[in-house]
């Protein structure tokens, strides 16, 4: 009897995968970035370039609701290192993305948004490791403004949580700041004592 390893194909795949992974980590390490740069017209791409091109192309199938080899696990992990799903070209602006959650929040009910939503997945996924980078002091693309902009939604920061208000391990002067965009954004200082963070640092001077 002649056995056939019918798996042998997916290991392959999931090695290659795993290990095209491991050079972008080494990427990001070196660079600073995700941002691969491809191939010029004529020249040939090199293994870990066609990896990333594919990466994309099955994102926009599983954005699409089409036939796709990527996961959730994968998607979550290309973008927890940064992993740029959609080209710069394609880039939408703060506001258009809050619109984008009202209107999910409105004709769902909650703003516990699925981190393979075709439109606001990725933006979830970003939204919620740049907040954990914001509450444990560290740089990050999230301030006060926003935070309360996606709050009032209901935006739901840790996966499978409900909204919980953390306080963020910020120095006296982070926190001067945190109040001078706040009066930049609101036109005054009297900052609620539940607003995160913030209000409660405010009450406390």
């Amino acid at each position: 009897e002649i056995g056939f390893n019918f798996t042998a194909k997916d290991e392959a795949r999931e090695r290659d995968w795993e290990e095209n992974f491991e050079e972008l980590k080494r990427f990001k390490a070196q660079h600073g970035h995700c941002t691969i740069p491809l191939s010029k017209k004529g020249e040939v791409r090199t293994r870990f370039q066609a990896w990333c091109v594919q990466q994309r192309l099955e994102y926009k199938n599983l954005r699409d609701g089409k036939k796709t080899k990527m996961t959730l696990e994968k998607m979550t992990r290309l973008n927890d290192v940064g992993f740029a799903f959609l080209q710069r070209d394609r880039y939408v602006n703060w506001d258009t993305r809050m619109e984008q959650a009202r209107q999910f929040a409105a004709e769902n009910g909650h703003c516990n948004i699925p981190v393979d939503h075709p439109q606001l997945g990725e933006f979830t996924c970003k939204m919620r490791r740049h907040y954990k980078l914001y509450i444990d002091g560290k740089p990050s693309s999230i301030n006060p403004r926003k935070i309360e902009q996606l709050n009032a939604i209901g935006f739901v920061w840790l996966a499978g949580k409900r909204w919980t208000v953390k306080t963020p391990r910020r120095t006296w002067e982070e926190r001067f700041r945190d109040l001078l965009e706040y009066k930049e954004a609101h036109g005054h200082t009297n900052v609620p004592q539940s607003y995160p963070g913030l209000g409660v640092w405010v009450k406390e001077q």
